[in-house]
């Protein structure tokens, strides 16, 4: 008595393996979308710990830091580190005081040595998702919206 044949010919694999092609090329986003929330969470994260990092270094030199923000370049200048550029597709804003603008979109979050700074609020946004990281004029503290 012989088993009966419950494997795939090759050209029968070969058909199935082209279907799932041509249904991959025709929804190409579908697979990707799940990764901008966490590409944002990241991005936010790490423009928030880069502004805290700027502050800590000013109370750390006794001398006064910018963050720079060049929502043209969609890249940020923490102190005197090299500039961050934002992933692809990502739109970085700032609000801040008007002595701080740079010129053009360009602007700047001073953070003095006794620990407080001009204040103002970075946003990133790409697609539909956007985070706000706030610095408080007063305290320097900087905070991330939830």
């Amino acid at each position: 008595m012989s088993a009966p044949n419950a494997g795939f010919t090759l050209l029968e694999l070969l058909v199935v393996l082209a279907i799932v092609s041509l249904l991959a090329a025709a929804l190409p986003g579908r697979f990707t979308q799940g990764a901008d929330p966490v590409r944002m969470e990241t991005a936010a994260r790490t423009l928030a710990t880069d502004l805290a990092r700027t502050r800590s270094a000013a109370m750390g030199t006794g001398r006064q830091m910018l963050f720079t923000v060049d929502p043209d370049a969609v890249s940020y200048r923490a102190g005197e580190e090299p500039p961050v550029k934002l992933p692809a597709g990502t739109r970085i804003t700032l609000l801040t005081a008007a002595r701080e603008q740079l010129g053009g979109a360009r602007g700047a979050i001073r953070f003095y040595p006794d620990g407080g700074a001009t204040g103002g609020q970075v946003t990133l946004a790409r697609g539909g998702l956007e985070r706000k990281i706030t610095v408080d004029w007063l305290s320097g503290h900087v905070s991330l919206a939830p």
